[in-house]
């Protein structure tokens, strides 16, 4: 799945998520990275990840004043992440969408 895709799959998501239009669902920023986990950027309470690099991707997306953070892997669906779990990746600026 290519960094577009992603980008469409997680505006999509976060659409249906907050039950609003698939136009008010604004790209801000989605570029690829490494995780520096398998948690791939958000981990959850109490689990436990292996240490590894893990290419991927982190897309911020806007809905009005408010971002909201997708992880992936590299070839994998983004998925939602909690504000309070986001983690920085390593930052690979070979594909930036922004």
């Amino acid at each position: 799945m290519s960094l577009n895709e992603q980008v469409e799959y997680a505006r999509i998501d976060l659409s249906k998520r907050l039950g609003v239009e698939l136009d008010s669902v604004i790209l801000s920023s989605a570029q690829a990275v490494t995780w520096r986990s398998g948690a791939l950027g958000c981990p959850k309470p109490g689990m436990s990840y292996t240490d590894a690099l893990v290419p991927g991707a982190s897309i911020f997306l806007r809905v009005g004043n408010t971002l909201h953070a997708y992880h992936s892997s590299r070839d994998g669906n983004p998925f939602y992440c909690p504000r309070e779990r986001v983690e920085q990746p390593l930052l690979d600026h070979t594909q930036d969408v922004t």
